[in-house]
């Protein structure tokens, strides 16, 4: 649940000349918010904000009420790593993140999120507020 939250942090970087990967990334301080209903276990609401070019903030409101943080590489926009709350959440729930991106033209993160200790998988779109 919580690992819904860690993936869209994923997208912390900018589109800035660094980012010689050509990854369309969140402007900074936008939120974008998603609310997500797991079947017989409850309701979960996911919050991510770029709060910096390398740097962004995940918070998770529901089953888990947590705030975690994603720092990406200078280097390299794929190459992140979570806080150690986002990261004691991956690994308690087993959970698993796949083809993470930011849709530019309509303004919206979308990924797909695996969670094996619930067998629960679902594609997951943050809309901008």
């Amino acid at each position: 649940m919580q690992s819904l939250l860690i993936g869209t942090l994923a997208f912390s970087l900018s589109n800035t000349p660094f980012n010689k990967y050509n990854v369309n990334l969140p402007p900074i301080n936008n939120i974008y918010k998603t609310h997500i209903n797991i079947p017989f276990i409850g309701s979960q609401i996911i919050e991510y904000e770029r709060i910096k070019n390398f740097e962004s903030t995940v918070r998770l409101n529901g089953l888990l009420n947590e705030v975690g943080y994603i720092y990406m590489s200078k280097n390299n926009p794929y190459d992140y790593t979570f806080d150690i709350v986002l990261e004691n959440i991956v690994k308690k729930y087993k959970c698993e993140f796949y083809n993470p991106y930011y849709d530019i033209d309509n303004d919206m993160i979308v990924f797909k999120i695996k969670i094996k200790l619930l067998n629960f998988k679902k594609n997951i779109i943050l809309k901008k507020i």
